[in-house]
């Protein structure tokens, strides 16, 4: 059941979905070179998101698909090769790869449309559970809509929210939290495999299982701690400070929201009123005679013929008021 927490929003159906912890879902995306662990950000062209990767010689890039809710809980991870197929010896041993991980093949290691798709109705549906309806956040980069996936996601009571361009350190949960503290851990992990194997290059089978590892050791309470700081969940939509608009567009917000914000309060006035009318408009008009200051008095006939014309409006007159108102293993996503 979905609790209504902020009476204020009486008409913003996404508010609705920030009351249940467990349906509050975020996809985001990893880019790695398997040679390095050192980190950088690249700036996605206007429009475009921005994209976190671990790399540096750019020879070999492969992308890392993770997916969490805001109460902590993982869904399966993708792992993306530059390859044209997926060969099985890339796959972490059973025993030490994280369940349902999933895997694809791209010619340059990035995501594609289908693949993203593949993966929403695959591997992230199936460990979403039987409750809906279910928000899904991630952000607006191209290859993350497609007509399929919006149907799929419209079939199955699915929100997607698309967050904007350029916003993913203050937006994206996972981006917020985890990306360090997944980084921190790798970082440890690479660099004690190549302590012991000096001048060996890392085998994709490792570096599945690294991964998966990685993102298992990442703690309930770090993920917990993206959603509060994003202000995705418990929902604050003052969590980022106004310093970090533009003036401009601030204004032009504060203008928006106020006008939402009075239309919804005539709204629920007119509801109201309507209610109101509805439950009072059949009630008997009281007698003047039961009034204080009156005495009852016997009511006499009286001839009317030649009385003065006089009009008044009917006492039971009425108006009419109208109102409006899991885990699904998959190896390869091909």
């Amino acid at each position: 059941m979905l609790i209504r927490e902020n009476p204020r929003r009486p008409y913003d159906k996404n508010y609705d979905y920030m009351t249940c912890v467990p349906r509050v879902i975020q996809i985001a995306i990893l880019n790695f070179n398997p040679e390095s662990s050192s980190d950088k950000t690249v700036v996605g062209e206007k429009g475009e998101s921005s994209s976190r990767v671990i790399s540096t010689s750019g020879r070999e890039n492969t992308t890392f698909v993770l997916a969490a809710n805001a109460a902590g809980k993982r869904a399966p991870p993708l792992i993306i090769f530059k390859a044209k197929n997926i060969w099985d010896q890339w796959r972490a041993p059973p025993e030490k790869e994280y369940p349902g991980t999933a895997y694809a093949a791209s010619p340059n290691g990035w995501m594609e449309t289908e693949i993203f798709t593949n993966y929403f109705e695959k591997v992230l549906i199936p460990a979403l559970g039987p409750e809906r309806p279910v928000l899904v956040i991630y952000d607006g980069h191209s290859t993350h809509v497609s007509l399929k996936l919006v149907e799929l996601a419209l079939a199955k009571e699915i929100t997607i929210i698309k967050l904007p361009a350029h916003t993913s350190d203050l937006l994206q949960p996972l981006d917020v939290s985890v990306f360090k503290s997944f980084k921190q851990k790798w970082d440890q992990t690479v660099a004690s495999w190549q302590r012991q194997n000096i001048g060996q290059r890392l085998p994709k089978s490792l570096f599945s299982q690294f991964l998966g590892e990685t993102w298992l050791i990442v703690s309930e309470d770090v993920i917990m701690s993206g959603f509060s700081k994003s202000g995705i969940y418990p929902f604050n939509s003052d969590v980022i400070p106004k310093g970090n608009f533009s003036k401009e567009s601030l204004e032009r917000w504060e203008k928006h929201q106020k006008e939402t914000q009075d239309t919804a309060q005539d709204n629920i006035a007119f509801v109201e009123d309507v209610e109101y009318a509805e439950h009072n408009v059949n009630a008997p008009s009281p007698s003047i005679l039961s009034s204080s200051g009156f005495e009852e008095v016997t009511p006499i006939t009286t001839n009317l013929e030649n009385q003065p014309d006089f009009t008044s409006p009917p006492l039971d007159a009425k108006e009419k008021l109208t109102s409006e108102v899991q885990n699904l293993t998959v190896t390869s996503l091909e």
